[in-house]
């Protein structure tokens, strides 16, 4: 199991961040708050390889709306 910033394991998950606070707020996936006062989360192996197992490109495609979506918001 690994640790990761909730930036990273949205980007490993292809989910936005705002659905990796949701996952921290339903207590459906490990975390802590770390001594730098950030949250990190924490992915199986098998949360890993089921990523990995998917399409490549669904992650660019998230990838570019998360930007776009930040675009907006500036």
């Amino acid at each position: 199991m690994n640790r990761y910033s909730i930036i990273e394991a949205a980007k490993i998950l292809g989910v936005t961040q705002q659905a990796i606070h949701g996952r921290i707020s339903r207590d459906t996936i490990k975390h802590e708050r770390g001594q730098d006062g950030k949250q990190y989360v924490y992915l199986t192996d098998g949360q890993l390889s089921d990523k990995r197992s998917q399409n490549p490109f669904e992650t660019v495609t998230n990838d570019m709306y998360n930007s776009y979506i930040t675009s907006l918001k500036s």
